[in-house]
């Protein structure tokens, strides 16, 4: 190894060592997603409460009719005092048209639509663009308690 080459390595271990303890020091983590319902495959978390509607959340722990206390990577689309309303194979919140329903998950277990209704006080209507995404549109899913979402996601690669 010549010295441009140690000196390169060195600066990448320093600059490693730096992020490792920024991370640390704002109560935040690297999360890799493992789904294809999000185009990204590295997130920075920010553990918080401070989010809204647009945002990417982190769900902990979170058990559906298919899953048992998963992690979730969602978007939050409706909160309280939302209306969600299904029209011909299309979940709306106020009117607004945000995702495509489907009958069937991917392994062929049935999905089924959310039901009309006003989202209540301290939960979240969320999903993810992706045609596949199993998220709130549907009943098996449903709306996430807003004690669910650990923090602000920022995709990173």
């Amino acid at each position: 190894m010549n010295k441009g080459q140690i000196k390169n390595i060195s600066a990448g271990v320093i600059l490693l060592l730096g992020v490792i303890i920024f991370i640390a020091s704002f109560n935040s983590s690297l999360v890799f997603g493992k789904s294809d319902s999000l185009p990204y495959k590295l997130y920075f978390l920010v553990k918080s409460n401070n989010w809204q509607k647009g945002d990417l959340v982190a769900i902990k722990n979170f058990a559906t009719r298919y899953t048992r206390n998963q992690h979730f990577t969602k978007q939050i689309v409706g909160v309280a005092g939302d209306v969600i309303t299904v029209v011909d194979d299309y979940v709306l919140v106020n009117g607004i048209k945000c995702a495509k329903l489907k009958r069937q998950t991917k392994d062929h277990r049935k999905l089924t639509p959310i039901m009309a209704q006003i989202i209540p006080q301290q939960y979240l209507f969320v999903i993810a663009k992706h045609k596949d995404s199993f998220d709130s549109r549907y009943q098996e899913f449903g709306l996430v308690r807003e004690d669910y979402i650990e923090g602000k996601i920022y995709p990173v690669w």
